[in-house]
């Protein structure tokens, strides 16, 4: 994996963020994840290699999947509505709109409105391609279609 040059990338938004906190920022080739026939699929590797260049190196990484689409990923979701919920910021609203990216933003907010029993309505922007890892997500958290 070659690390990007880093000097014309302007740190806004999750980048800025993870740079102040203090994170080591590694950027890929756009051109290579363009041409890459699984965009997802190109990330993970990507994130294989680095993770495998650390643990040579003595580091213990900790892979967190493109879109924190894991288990644990899934967790911080719920509890971040629930932590809405008991602010009362919900209240003031009765549809959640996302931009769908690997869906776990979609997955996190639609399983932690049923487990609250809330009733908000959701609007994604998907593919296909993220419908089918939704299922996937649902039936690694014990639920499924019928369940929402």
């Amino acid at each position: 994996m070659q690390p990007q040059d880093s000097s014309a990338v302007e740190y806004i938004g999750n980048l800025l963020l993870s740079g102040l906190a203090g994170a080591n920022i590694v950027l890929l080739s756009l051109d290579k994840y363009k041409a890459a026939a699984n965009h997802f699929q190109f990330l993970e590797d990507c994130i294989a290699s680095y993770s495998q260049e650390l643990s040579k190196r003595g580091k213990k990484p900790y892979i967190i999947p493109p879109g924190g689409a894991s288990p644990v990923g899934e967790w911080g979701y719920i509890s971040a509505f629930d932590e809405m919920i008991q602010q009362g910021i919900l209240d003031q609203f009765d549809d959640i709109v996302v931009a769908g990216g690997t869906i776990s933003t979609a997955f996190g907010l639609a399983i932690s409105n049923y487990l609250t029993g809330s009733k908000l309505n959701h609007a994604y922007q998907h593919s296909q391609y993220y419908w089918s890892g939704f299922g996937s997500q649902l039936w690694h958290q014990g639920c499924s279609w019928n369940d929402l």
